[in-house]
């Protein structure tokens, strides 16, 4: 058991259905149109990642990765094909449909860490919690507390972001991540920003999160990021080119819930 798994508390709320992928891609396309202009930026794209999987996806600027990823973080939908996220059919939903969905399926860690400067840390990680009904005020305050001393922040809860380090910032956008036992991690460029001390840092916490039993999609374009996944998937032209370690990983009997719900 890692330190992680330690201070989370084992929950029996699993990712999905049992058995469900998190991510089942069903050849997906993306086009986008400029009057005349037509740009297939995904082509045909099928995919299947299961619960408990820590899986990189990487590619050269202009390949696609961009937009396969806003397609699985339901911030785009796909001109063709069917996406199912945790057994839910996302293809065809309108915005407001999608937002809720983001909210209660996906977690997102951001390159910039997309934090509200004059927010604490602990506000700040309370903020998906205030889209979920039936939360009260006591108990998003008291999740966010756990959350932050999961990863290592407990006392820093009142501290602004232009008070913490990088580090320190992208571990309060995990943990604003953890906070609503998503489905599924999705982090874009973690590490961008960062030196490489706190690269290695905020590594290892997510490799404590995947060990703990939490779904993991990581988009980078540096080799040695995309090495810390179980499973490394390659984008060029639009078309997911191949795949390395490409074998079903078998997920938890059951997940956990980080002690925070």
């Amino acid at each position: 058991m890692t330190n992680f798994d330690a201070h989370w508390t084992a929950g029996s709320t699993p990712q999905g259905a049992a058995g469900t992928p998190v991510i089942d891609l069903h050849e997906v396309g993306k086009t986008y149109s400029n009057g005349t202009l037509s740009v297939a930026a995904l082509k045909d794209a099928s995919l299947t990642i299961d619960a408990g999987e820590y899986v990189a996806i990487t590619g050269p600027s202009g390949s696609g990765k961009s937009t396969l990823m806003h397609i699985l973080g339901c911030l785009d939908i796909p001109t063709q094909g069917r996406y199912l996220l945790a057994g839910e059919d996302v293809s065809g939903m309108d915005e407001a449909k999608l937002a809720r969905v983001r909210n209660r399926r996906i977690g997102f860690v951001f390159q910039r860490f997309h934090l509200m400067s004059a927010l604490s840390a602990v506000t700040n990680v309370e903020l998906p919690l205030l889209y979920s009904p039936g939360v009260p005020a006591h108990e998003r305050q008291q999740r966010a507390i756990r959350a932050l001393t999961r990863v290592g922040l407990g006392e820093r809860l009142d501290h602004r972001p232009g008070e913490l380090s990088g580090g320190q910032q992208q571990r309060v956008a995990i943990a604003r991540a953890l906070v609503t036992d998503p489905d599924l991690i999705l982090a874009d460029e973690p590490t961008g920003n960062l030196d490489s001390t706190a690269s290695t840092e905020v590594l290892a916490l997510l490799d404590e999160v995947n060990d703990a039993g939490k779904t993991i999609v990581l988009i980078t374009h540096e080799s040695d990021v995309a090495a810390r996944a179980r499973r490394t998937i390659r984008v060029r032209d639009g078309e997911i080119e191949a795949a390395n370690n490409d074998h079903a990983i078998s997920a938890p009997a059951t997940s956990t819930n980080w002690g925070i719900s």
